[in-house]
């Protein structure tokens, strides 16, 4: 039995998701790339369908393919041109950032004469992939002339969120107005631009999430005695339980020493180095015995500080989190079961 579980409460998930459909009176594209931030992309995935997401988002067609194999047959939306061959094969919406791209899906199109759907990429800064505008209008005849290829969407990325950047998206969006506009994400939604009918999120959505591990053992040192890999001394008689949680479940060795959990009611410090399976917590004090759980992230202590003692963010946190953790579906009308291809909410 796993001795971690990250624990998604989906009914907060499917709050917060009408709250920002609400706010903002947009369609939502939720991303499920790199499992979903380390939540679960087919589950998720399915979550998000039920809640009437058009398509959701994932960064490369092995994550795509993954999602069909397993089921799933609804829209997806791939960050980066894939092999044509995949694209059509797996039937994927895929975002075209070249003219080179662009050939490559006619001519895979005119072999199979079928069309396929593409989201037009736009760089206006981040210099990571996409078109330069002029490089947009150059390409824009031969890919509108293709009769395999259809523009279905227009999108970009901000490098950081600018005024100027807003503005030339919005001119080039109105000049082409294809049915899908989207350049916002969890950190642009403010900008609030009037083309866009699109929302492109993912941690944002992802609310109420608790991560705990079982105390598997517990010990008592003595003042001085040393502890973990690199003999830190302790500095008084104290009572420590071992969590199974450790860096290969995603809690780096980064976190050695800075942090707490919660647990019986009470914080427990960190102490010694974090090992590959385990975490030592000094619980003198505290009634605690084997098998108890502890808090990691949740409720008691917000997923946000837990990342900082790491010096990194909540996304590298959750999507960090190993295979060894398990993760519980909970508020949910039926089970998220894997091979289950929907989930009602």
């Amino acid at each position: 039995m796993p001795n971690s579980r990250l624990i998604i409460d989906c009914q907060a998930l499917e709050q917060r998701f009408r709250q920002i459909e609400r706010e903002y009176g947009k369609q939502i594209v939720p991303m499920v790339k790199g499992n979903g931030y380390g939540v679960g992309s087919f589950e998720m995935a399915s979550l998000y369908n039920k809640l009437g997401a058009p398509f959701v988002g994932v960064s490369y067609a092995d994550e795509a393919i993954e999602l069909r194999k397993k089921g799933y047959s609804a829209p997806i939306l791939v960050l980066s041109c894939p092999i044509p061959q995949e694209a059509f094969d797996f039937d994927l919406t895929v975002i075209l950032s070249s003219l080179e791209e662009a050939q490559k899906l006619h001519n895979e199109g005119a072999k199979r004469e079928r069309k396929i759907n593409v989201h037009l990429n736009l760089d206006l800064g981040l210099n990571r992939q996409g078109f330069r505008p002029d490089e947009l209008f150059a390409a824009l005849p031969f890919i509108k002339q293709s009769p395999w290829i259809e523009v279905e969407g227009l999108m970009s990325h901000f490098g950081f969120e600018s005024t100027e950047a807003a503005a030339q998206f919005e001119t080039i969006a109105k000049a082409i107005h294809p049915r899908f506009i989207h350049i916002e994400s969890s950190k642009s939604l403010s900008l609030a631009l009037p083309s866009c009918n699109l929302m492109r999120l993912g941690l944002t959505l992802l609310t109420n999430l608790t991560l705990e591990s079982t105390v598997v053992s517990l010990r008592q040192c003595k003042k001085g005695e040393s502890i973990g890999y690199y003999g830190e001394k302790v500095l008084r008689d104290m009572q420590v339980a071992l969590l199974g949680i450790g860096y290969h479940d995603g809690l780096h060795q980064h976190y050695s020493g800075k942090g707490y959990v919660y647990i019986a009611g009470q914080k427990a410090a960190y102490v010694g180095s974090i090992y590959m399976d385990f975490l030592s917590i000094d619980v003198t004090g505290i009634d605690v015995k084997v098998g108890d759980r502890a808090e990691i992230f949740g409720p008691h202590i917000p997923l946000e500080e837990v990342a900082s003692w790491g010096k990194t963010n909540p996304r590298q946190l959750l999507c960090c989190l190993g295979p060894r953790v398990k993760r519980e579906y909970v508020n949910i009308r039926e089970n998220v079961e894997s091979g289950q291809a929907h989930c009602a909410l």
